[in-house]
């Protein structure tokens, strides 16, 4: 492998990286949801928060069932 190649991600691999961003992405929207002034925006954060938690579950379930390991 040259020194600028990088190996290539497994499916778990990837499910932690997804499983990441979904968390992030809920914490994210609940701190903009926290944040808005406008109630229809703050309740579209707040869905949109609520869909990333859901999302962050799933990926959740997917990385036990391949036997990754959540913290």
């Amino acid at each position: 492998m040259e020194m600028n190649e990088t190996k290539p991600m497994s499916d778990l691999d990837m499910l932690y990286d997804y499983e990441k961003d979904a968390r992030l992405a809920a914490l994210g929207y609940l701190g903009m949801a926290a944040e808005a002034h406008d109630e229809k925006l703050r309740e579209k954060f707040a869905m949109l928060s609520t869909a990333s938690q859901k999302t962050h579950e799933l990926f959740t379930t997917m990385i036990i069932k391949k036997g990754g390991n959540i913290f």
